[in-house]
């Protein structure tokens, strides 16, 4: 992203003004194909949650220099349908954890286990 590359020329001693003037130059159309491809990448994730992915592209778009005035429009408006996911992770953990826990301890061990994975907690208690 743009903030990275400016740290990095910097870094090298490059001068910021110059910096500052070759990425305006860039168009802005190139940062957002290069966050939607990435956007891309994480929706191909049907193991996360709509907010945990917002959460995960926030932080590694963030980590490799875009800003988050350039990040929020185009992950806003992401929404997956959480209710099949939710359905399948909850199958998953019960199978996982029904042979070793009973009643309210599975209970709780599933819930932990999709709050890890970003679901919301009134969507868990509506399953369980």
């Amino acid at each position: 992203g743009p903030l990275k590359i400016k740290n990095d020329l910097i870094k090298k001693e490059f001068n910021e003004s110059d910096i500052n003037d070759y990425l305006k130059e860039i168009d802005d159309s190139i940062w957002e194909e290069k966050i939607k491809k990435q956007i891309k990448k994480y929706l191909s994730n049907k193991r996360l949650s709509t907010n945990m992915i917002k959460l995960k592209l926030l932080n590694d778009l963030s980590i490799k220099g875009y800003s988050k005035e350039m990040i929020y429009p185009l992950i806003e408006n992401i929404s997956l349908n959480d209710e099949n996911n939710i359905k399948e992770e909850y199958k998953k953990a019960y199978k996982k954890y029904s042979t070793k826990f009973k009643d309210n301890e599975l209970k709780q061990k599933i819930t932990n286990y999709l709050l890890r994975k970003g679901y919301n907690y009134s969507d868990i208690n509506n399953l369980v």
